[in-house]
C-alpha cells in the first residue's frame, strides 16, 4: 500500500527496509542492536531503582516533597517499563513484535504520551516546591492543593492522550 504526498514522491505503508544511505546496512543494523541493548538495560535497571525508591519512599514518613517523590518514582518505574518493547523491536530488525498488536500499540502510545509529560510536570512541581521551601522556610504550602494541582494535570493529560481516539486517529499505523 503507497500514499501519494506529490506527483513525484510516495510513502510505503510495507515493512520498512533500511534506507539506501552512505552508511553500510550492517552499520544500521549494529546501531539498532546497540540502542535495543541500551534500552532493554535502562529498562531493567531504571525499574529495579525506581521500584526501590517507590518502596523506600511509601515506608519512610509522608510530606509533600516524599509524596512528589513517589509520583516521580512511580512515572519513572512506568517509563522504564514502557521502554522494554522499544528495545525488543530494535533488536529484532525494527519489526512490529508486540507493536504489530494494534491494542498494545495503541496503550504503549497512550501511556508513553502521558507519562513522558507527567514526569516533566512533576519534577517542575518539585522544583518549585523545594525553592519555595528555601526562600520562605516559615511558608506552609498546602499539600491538598499541591497534590490537586497534580491530579488535575494528569487528568488534563489523560484527555488530550485519548482525543486520538475521539477522533478515530490512532497511535497505531498499519504495516
Amino acid at each position: 500500500m503507497e500514499v501519494r504526498t506529490s506527483n513525484t514522491s510516495s510513502i510505503s505503508m510495507e515493512t520498512p527496509s533500511y534506507p539506501e544511505t552512505v552508511m553500510q546496512p550492517w552499520l544500521i543494523r549494529s546501531i539498532d542492536v546497540f540502542n535495543g541493548i541500551l534500552a532493554l538495560y535502562i529498562a531493567a535497571f531504571g525499574a529495579l531503582w525506581n521500584l526501590i525508591a517507590v518502596t523506600f519512599f511509601l515506608r519512610s514518613k509522608s510530606d509533600l516533597i516524599k509524596i512528589i517523590y513517589i509520583w516521580i518514582s512511580f512515572t519513572d518505574l512506568t517509563a522504564c517499563i514502557l521502554m522494554t518493547p522499544v528495545g525488543i523491536s530494535n533488536l529484532n530488525q525494527r519489526n512490529g513484535t508486540l507493536f504489530s498488536n494494534e491494542i498494545f500499540c495503541n496503550a504503549h502510545g497512550f501511556l508513553w504520551n502521558v507519562t513522558a509529560r507527567l514526569t516533566v510536570f512533576l519534577v517542575m512541581v518539585l522544583s518549585i516546591t523545594r525553592t519555595i521551601f528555601l526562600k520562605f522556610p516559615f511558608w506552609r504550602i498546602s499539600t491538598k492543593k499541591i497534590i490537586a494541582t497534580i491530579v488535575i494535570y494528569t487528568i488534563i493529560q489523560v484527555i488530550q492522550a485519548s482525543l486520538p481516539f475521539m477522533v478515530s486517529t490512532f497511535y497505531f499505523i498499519a504495516l
